[in-house]
């Protein structure tokens, strides 16, 4: 009874393929950008609020690094072939403040690039004396960036509105010619933080939507009780999908998830928020942050800011989107297959596994998610095998059974919301 009593934990503990989508695979590799161990360096204490854009196999990130020495934020970029991996540029920072700047004197805040026919648009938040504003820089290479005359390009209103003190942390898409969309988070005299939207035909010059703020607070649900905040827009399946920072009344953030057919009305999905802090000690365990995502073909990529022992720094996470339908529900079942020999083992044992691709059937080719991990009898993970992206083929690990006691382990394989567990046998 113990047993069957076990198994069913682990079973229960998986998503319903309906949210597959919402299940996000934390990088083991985490966190994927660090500070530089350099006092003079632009990113010597922090390294935050990263914008990614992916251009055939090369990732581009620009982040917002803090030199405590010199009490500035600066911008800097760096890149990657994986999203993991990421290699910062020698020419840093690319967008520094300008000294006695009325409105960009004391820290840049990286929000969003975005990349267009005529080269890239980077849009920023610019802090001096507690004000935030919006402001707007133009570059070919997206290292030498020309900041536009305009700026800054949003200021917050006069009044009582709901964003009369700061605004800033912009999300901008490029939707063709004449027609940019940004969603902003703004504060004002009710000193929570809400969600705006705005409108422009060249990127540089925009018209605030009347029925401002599109997205509020929902003090229904805990997580993001006291502030919404830094929202992230994608369009893709005739829909807007909505990223966005909750924040809790103890300050705590997480990130949940809206859908909207126009941009202006927002759906909250469940569950909600589908990423939060790590455990107790991790790098991420105090609070998340600024975020950026992108939706890669069969996933969405998401890069975060994180708090935790080490202060501020930039962590990787990924969900596959596509989903099964009812009609394959009997070819999902058959999607995953493992084996182990020998079984019993001692002191290593062979695994292999199959991923099937994505097309119908789970014959088509494609990349997914897979997860193989070992637990014990009380369903503690014991050792992760695999926590990767790998395409459609056949693959084998060895699992070590050094460092634990005789006796039964379950080895479980995951992928798009699937799963299969099969029994293992340690022997002494």
């Amino acid at each position: 009874m113990k047993l069957r009593l076990c198994l069913l934990c682990l079973m229960c503990t998986l998503p319903s393929p309906l949210h597959a989508q919402f299940y996000w695979f934390k990088s083991t590799a985490n966190p994927v950008l660090t500070r530089t161990d350099n006092p003079a360096a632009f990113d010597y204490w922090y390294a935050i609020t990263p914008a990614v854009v992916k251009e055939d196999s090369l990732f581009r990130m620009w982040y917002t690094g803090f030199n405590n020495s010199l009490q500035v934020y600066t911008i800097g970029c760096a890149e990657s072939n994986n999203g993991v991996v990421w290699y910062k540029h020698s020419v840093t920072p690319v967008l520094n403040i300008v000294p006695g700047s009325l409105y960009e004197g004391s820290w840049l805040r990286a929000s969003c690039v975005v990349k267009t026919d005529s080269g890239y648009r980077m849009y920023y938040q610019a802090v001096t004396s507690g004000l935030g504003v919006i402001c707007t820089a133009a570059s070919q290479d997206g290292l030498t960036w020309q900041r536009d005359t305009a700026n800054p390009i949003i200021l917050p209103t006069g009044g009582q509105s709901w964003d009369n003190k700061s605004i800033g942390t912009p999300s901008v898409l490029w939707m063709g010619p004449e027609d940019y969309r940004m969603w902003y988070a703004g504060i004002g005299t009710q000193s929570s933080i809400y969600i705006g939207y705005a409108t422009s035909v060249n990127g540089i010059d925009w018209t605030r939507h009347a029925a401002n703020p599109v997205l509020m607070p929902n003090t229904s649900q805990k997580w993001e009780a006291s502030h919404v905040s830094t929202p992230r827009v994608l369009f893709h399946g005739d829909k807007f999908h909505m990223f966005y920072v909750g924040v809790n009344s103890s300050s705590i953030q997480s990130i949940g998830y809206a859908t909207s057919l126009d941009g202006i009305t927002w759906t909250r999905m469940s569950p909600s928020p589908v990423l939060v802090t790590g455990d107790y000690y991790s790098w991420d365990c105090n609070t998340l942050g600024d975020h950026t995502v992108i939706f890669d073909g069969d996933h969405y990529r998401l890069w975060y800011s994180a708090q935790g022992p080490g202060g501020w720094l930039i962590g990787y996470a990924i969900s596959e989107v596509r989903l099964l339908s009812v009609e394959n529900d009997l070819a999902g079942v058959q999607a995953l297959s493992m084996a182990a020999f020998p079984n019993p083992f001692n002191p290593s044992t062979s695994i292999g596994f199959r991923v099937w691709g994505l097309g119908s059937g789970g014959s088509g080719l494609g990349s997914r998610w897979v997860k193989l991990a070992v637990y014990d009898l009380l369903g503690r993970e014991v050792r992760v095998l695999v926590n990767e992206i790998k395409a459609a083929g056949n693959y084998q690990v060895q699992f070590e059974g050094a460092g634990l006691t005789s006796g039964v382990y379950f080895c479980r394989l995951e992928s798009g919301g699937q799963s299969v567990t099969k029994r293992l046998m340690l022997l002494r």
